[in-house]
């Protein structure tokens, strides 16, 4: 099984959902569900980890915009987001 067969199990299964198209190149995004816990839940972990990290070392970097004590922040564009130059 490769890793296209994979992605078509958790589409299959409800793991995961369609979020829409790439602007760029038009390839189909998807999204983890919570029923990806019940499918795979050392995936669900790993990909929960690694989009805190991706989206606290952009809050870090003045790219996001968000109170990192609340326990469910509101996260919204920082400064650097709207910077062409950044």
């Amino acid at each position: 099984m490769d890793e296209f067969d994979i992605v078509d199990s958790l589409i299959f299964n409800g793991g995961l959902e369609f979020a829409g198209k790439d602007s760029e190149t038009g390839e189909p995004l998807y999204r983890p569900t919570e029923k990806l816990k019940e499918i795979d839940s050392r995936l669900s972990d790993e990909l929960s980890i690694y989009f805190s990290e991706v989206t606290l070392r952009l809050w870090e970097k003045g790219f996001l915009d968000m109170d990192i004590t609340d326990e469910d922040p509101i996260v919204n564009l920082g400064p650097k987001s709207l910077d062409v130059l950044a």
